[in-house]
């Protein structure tokens, strides 16, 4: 005896009456790998949420990060002009101390 579309047709209507029969069928027609994909799935997008939100925080914590270093190489420009200028008066102090030097050597 041949299952014959008509036969589809009734097992759909009988399954629709029972749908308990539907999940002993589901049972028996599929692997366990596949009857436990939806656990699996469940899983990876709870996993995958913790991922994107620690991914959140760590851009946050880049973009913190690259502020600081935006203000810490200002602050050593700011530095090395300062420390510049610094230079360039400890110079003009010892010209000024050299010629200063050298006209109380003349005088005496």
């Amino acid at each position: 005896m041949a299952f014959t579309l008509r036969d589809f047709g009734d097992l759909l209507r009988i399954l629709d009456r029972h749908p308990e029969w539907l999940e002993a069928l589901r049972q028996r027609l599929l692997t366990e790998e596949l009857l436990a994909t939806p656990k699996a799935l469940r899983t990876l997008s709870r996993r995958w949420g913790r991922v994107e939100k620690a991914l959140g925080a760590l851009v946050e914590a880049q973009r913190r990060t690259e502020q600081a270093l935006a203000a810490l190489t200002e602050a050593q420009q700011r530095t090395e002009r300062a420390l510049a200028e610094l230079a360039e008066a400890q110079r003009r102090s010892d010209a000024a101390f050299e010629a200063f030097r050298a006209e109380a050597d003349r005088r005496l």
